[in-house]
């Protein structure tokens, strides 16, 4: 690493921290932490003239490209742009995680950022630099291993939220006609009616069994100054689609493939199992004879997450007749890659899992 002589040639100092949703509730990678390290890194050798880029609630799996609709991380393209423009001598990081942890951002970064622009990256805790062969080839090592540890985090946590719903615990949020409610300390929580807006969602099931279109039900429950699920005045047929043809309000929960399994609420249900595939074969039969209620699903997480096998964005799809959501690999458009080994994902486990790391203390913040 630098010694304080030649730390003292340095000038500017960028200084880059970050930590994702998950990690801003672990002890040792906060904001802070990084911060105080850097700042007395910096102060030990008397350099006075840094500058921190902060991402907070990004993954290190994401780029610094701004180009395109590519999901990436601003601060970080600040400071290459910065690097670019010859504003920057200097790169420190508290680790070198916090700046990547795919193996390909990290060989990029090294030689279009730190080696075309003769900027070193230095990081304060495994004490190394760039400016050494020695040093970027433990950069390129250490990126190895937080990229398998990313991949493996990922399928970590798919596989314990599968098993949730295997084992009949409902993720995400809660729809219309529910709320969640907290049972005992460090156990799932579990789906409770909400009576006020339960008697209109029987209304709808019953309106629809008896014939009623989608956009009538619609307009009784505008008359009525009923509330969307997001809060708004105007209910879309999508929306009312997507709310009847939600097996929650069975008793159930769809895992795996599109099998359903019973959910925890099931002595709650608002109707039988048999009401529910009546309702999905009336919504089957007016799409194949035209018509134009078939729910758009939603898909809130469609573009902005990677495919941890493939690195490809992962896009919303439906499966099984448009009645199942998922997420699968997508290159973009013009161009072909191999076929992922990656099965499709369900949105419903993603984005549940997204939700719950939301809803941490600090979770939406940095």
């Amino acid at each position: 690493m630098f010694s304080n002589g030649q730390a003292a040639e340095l000038g500017r100092i960028a200084a880059y921290t970050r930590v994702s949703t998950q990690e801003q509730a672990e002890e040792g990678v906060s904001l802070e932490t990084q911060r105080a390290r850097v700042e007395q890194w910096a102060h030990d050798r008397d350099l006075h003239q840094i500058e921190f880029y902060t991402d907070a609630g990004y993954s290190g799996a994401l780029g610094y490209n701004s180009s395109g609709k590519q999901k990436h991380r601003p601060e970080l393209a600040r400071l290459v742009a910065d690097v670019e423009a010859g504003r920057i001598d200097a790169i420190v990081v508290y680790r070198l995680d916090r700046i990547f942890r795919s193996p390909a951002i990290c060989v990029r970064f090294l030689d279009d950022v730190v080696l075309a622009h003769d900027v070193p990256l230095i990081s304060v805790v495994e004490g190394l630099d760039s400016s050494q062969p020695y040093g970027r080839m433990i950069m390129q090592l250490l990126s190895i291993v937080s990229g398998y540890y990313l991949d493996w985090l990922r399928e970590n946590v798919s596989d314990n939220l599968r098993k949730r719903m295997e084992d009949g615990h409902p993720m995400g949020i809660a729809p219309f006609g529910w709320r969640y409610e907290r049972t005992e300390e460090g156990q799932p929580r579990r789906l409770v009616r909400v009576p006020d807006q339960g008697r209109w969602l029987l209304l709808m099931k019953e309106m629809f069994l008896s014939g009623h279109s989608v956009a009538s039900i619609g307009r009784r429950l505008h008359e009525n100054a009923i509330r969307t699920p997001r809060g708004g005045e105007h209910w879309t047929q999508s929306v009312i689609a997507r709310l009847l043809r939600n097996p929650k309000h069975a008793g159930y929960l769809v895992v795996g493939d599109g099998h359903l399994v019973r959910a925890t609420h099931y002595e709650d249900r608002y109707w039988e199992l048999d009401d529910y595939h009546r309702i999905e074969e009336l919504f089957e039969a007016r799409i194949a004879m035209g018509g134009t209620t078939a729910a758009k699903p939603t898909y809130l997480l469609s573009g902005l997450i990677t495919c941890a096998h493939c690195g490809q964005r992962l896009c919303g799809h439906r499966h099984r007749g448009g009645i199942y959501r998922r997420y699968r690999c997508s290159p973009p458009p013009g161009r072909r890659t191999p076929h992922c080994s990656a099965n499709s994902k369900p949105a419903e486990v993603l984005e549940g899992y997204v939700i719950s790391m939301l809803r941490r203390p600090g979770g939406g913040t940095g």
